[in-house]
């Protein structure tokens, strides 16, 4: 007998409708969260459940990621953990901070950001973790007027956020589009352990963005120092090493131009400036073998970087007591 109620049967239908296909993103959000696997969903998840009580936290992107091993900066006490995450920018890590480390997670007594000459050229936005946020961190930021609310839903949820991989990976168009990435984490370390050097005579210069978007995230900078300072964390900056024969003509330059401002920085707030990148501080002959590629140091040249930037820490009166 059929509903003698056609609005009846259309929101029975539609409920029906709905219910089938919550369950079918569901389990493509299952699935999604067995395949995939970016080294900084264990950042969030240390925020979120701290396993570690770190003294010191490295911040920066995916070449301070891969470049300084907290294993060689620890002392005794003294704990390390590394918060670099690839692809971020001072506004980004603006965000991390207020929003996420400060409020939810031990304060440390140092801060280290890591810089090369990309600096400022990164567009990674806080929104577009969202995924990895916990659910009152995420409501929260659906009422912040600061964030942006297309981007912070969109990549909330894995099966709309990883869609054009997935199709790929489903119909084997590109079944390394969803690969994991297994380059092992250490205390927010990852390692690298297979060169990725393209053909040297074909790097093209850096895209360093706008000039307001480099304003932009020069006021960011400035804020983010302010913050620490604010707070009582002792501030270090760092530029990190990069392998010069693989850098253009433009590259070198925005090099040489970040390392004086963020110098000119350090002076002007008062905080140490670590300037590895200026010289290469190892015999330039064999300095090609202690880098993944012209950005990041593989895990070896990692590690002689480490011990290096210890000592580094450890002439500075301001920072070698916590090495006592």
């Amino acid at each position: 007998m059929k509903d003698s109620n056609p609005l009846k049967a259309v929101i029975k239908n539609l409920i029906l409708f709905s219910a089938v296909f919550a369950l079918i993103l569901s389990a493509i959000n299952v699935y999604l969260d067995r395949v995939t696997f970016w080294p900084c969903e264990s950042k969030y998840n240390e925020i979120k459940h701290p396993k570690e009580s770190p003294d010191m936290i490295i911040l920066g992107d995916s070449s301070a990621e891969t470049g300084v091993n907290p294993a060689f900066v620890e002392s005794g006490n003294f704990s390390v953990y590394n918060f670099a995450i690839g692809g971020s920018s001072p506004s980004f890590f603006l965000d991390f901070y207020e929003r996420l480390l400060r409020p939810y997670y031990k304060k440390p007594k140092v801060v280290l950001y890591c810089y090369n000459w990309v600096l400022f050229a990164h567009k990674k936005m806080f929104e577009q973790d969202s995924e990895y946020f916990s659910n009152a961190v995420f409501l929260k930021a659906l009422f912040d007027p600061h964030l942006n609310k297309k981007i912070l839903i969109l990549n909330r949820f894995p099966c709309i956020k990883y869609r054009n991989e997935l199709i790929s990976h489903l119909f084997k168009i590109d079944v390394k589009s969803l690969s994991v990435i297994d380059d092992p984490l250490s205390k927010g370390f990852r390692a690298r352990i297979q060169p990725d050097w393209p053909p040297l005579n074909t790097i093209r210069p850096l895209d360093p963005g706008t000039e307001s978007e480099q304003a932009e995230q020069l006021r960011c900078f400035r804020a983010l120092i302010d913050r620490f300072l604010a707070d009582g964390i002792s501030v270090v900056l760092v530029n990190l090493p990069s392998y010069e024969p693989a850098l253009t003509g433009p590259d070198k330059e925005l090099r040489i131009k970040y390392a004086r401002l963020v110098d000119g920085i350090a002076k002007e707030k008062n905080v140490l400036h670590l300037d590895y990148n200026q010289s290469l501080y190892l015999n330039p002959g064999s300095a090609m073998s202690i880098f993944n590629n012209a950005t990041h140091l593989n895990t070896y040249g990692a590690e002689l970087f480490t011990k290096t930037l210890r000592q580094g820490l450890k002439g500075d009166a301001r920072i070698a007591q916590y090495f006592q």
